[in-house]
């Protein structure tokens, strides 16, 4: 009687200071899930719809929303009586890059590859658990420290963690309602298609301001695609360094884009303000800063030694070191092969035959 007592004891004791900081690390761990965990197993169809509401503005059924850098977002779904929801960011695989055309340095440069599978991830709002509405912005510091320690552990480049926004660009969302043992579901990852994420998908992009600029900033935290199709860029799926531009501007303008354009096309649009060479991020003949041309003119840069055909482009963001004149200490805003991002000129991305256009 005494050994099966002292034996129980030992047992509880275990549980106690063992057993239970384990269980509680694990429901206080956000689980992260990929695209093959989804579909692996059989899903219900998505029959769930995500209300979306800025500041204390109404509640939108629509799919996208483009709130300010600052505002509350509020998401909610329809109460299900004994149901218990569950909400999950979906962020894209920023590590990799994509590209549906070989790039300028490949063999047969340029050459349409197919639309490339883009890879997704989405993470439990743990903390929101059981909540029929939540602000899905609050306390997301903690969430992304565990996206990244999720990609350390697989061995990726802690560079590319800097293409993250945490608090600005584009992000998407499901919920998830239990109840007993059956799900409902909104639409998530596994609605992907051959383009990318599906439309139907609750997605927010909040921008930066209301101007040019701000309407760029929406497109961090989306996959950088070389060759990206007008499909991909206007429903945030993915963007090269053209696209990512011209679909801020037609957003900005309330100009529908018809067709998809390249750096040649933006080049031959939109009125030239200077050109010359650059080299360091340094150009051939001094420009100042809100004469020559103002923050979010277009920069375009040709590779080629004969300066015919231009082949990357960007906006420029900031006079950062102050001295009003354009030099390599100065920053643009530029996708490709990268995502969206911010660098400086005397990076040698710009240098070559430049042109300034004004968007």
């Amino acid at each position: 009687m005494e050994d099966r007592l002292t034996r129980l004891l030992l047992g509880m004791i275990f549980s106690l200071f063992f057993l239970a900081p384990i269980q509680g690390i694990a429901s206080d761990t956000p689980a992260i899930q990929s695209h093959e965990d989804l579909t692996t197993s059989k899903r219900p169809r998505p029959t769930l719809r995500i209300q979306t509401r800025i500041g204390e503005g109404p509640w939108s059924s629509r799919r996208a929303a483009y709130p300010l850098e600052g505002d509350v977002v509020s998401l909610r779904t329809k109460r299900i009586e004994g149901g218990t929801p569950r909400w999950y960011m979906i962020f894209a695989d920023l590590t990799k890059n994509y590209a549906n055309a070989n790039h300028p340095w490949d063999d047969d440069p340029y050459k349409w590859t197919g639309v490339e599978t883009i890879h997704y991830h989405r993470i439990e709002l743990s903390d929101q658990r059981g909540n029929w509405e939540i602000r899905p912005f609050e306390g997301s510091a903690k969430r992304w420290e565990h996206i990244f320690k999720w990609y350390r552990a697989q061995g990726r480049d802690e560079r590319t963690f800097r293409f993250y926004k945490p608090d600005m660009g584009t992000f998407w969302f499901q919920v998830e309602v239990e109840k007993g043992e059956k799900l409902k579901r909104s639409h998530g990852i596994e609605d992907s298609n051959d383009r990318g994420i599906s439309r139907r998908v609750t997605r927010i992009s909040i921008r930066g301001d209301r101007v040019f600029m701000g309407h760029v900033t929406s497109f961090y935290n989306v996959p950088g695609v070389f060759g990206s199709i007008l499909y991909q860029s206007k429903n945030y799926i993915g963007a090269d360094c053209a696209d990512v531009l011209m679909t801020a501007w037609s957003r900005w303008r309330k100009r529908p884009l018809e067709k998809n354009y390249n750096v040649q096309a933006m080049v031959g649009r939109f009125k030239r303000r200077a050109k010359f060479e650059m080299t360091g991020g340094v150009p051939k003949e001094p420009l100042e800063w809100g004469v020559d041309f103002q923050p979010g003119d277009f920069i375009a840069v040709s590779y080629s030694a004969d300066g015919k055909k231009y082949h990357h482009v960007g906006a420029l963001w900031e006079d950062a070191n102050g001295n009003g004149t354009l030099d390599g200490d100065d920053i643009v805003i530029h996708a490709g092969p990268d995502p969206l991002h911010l660098s400086y000129l005397k990076y040698g991305a710009f240098d070559g035959r430049v042109v300034i256009l004004k968007p």
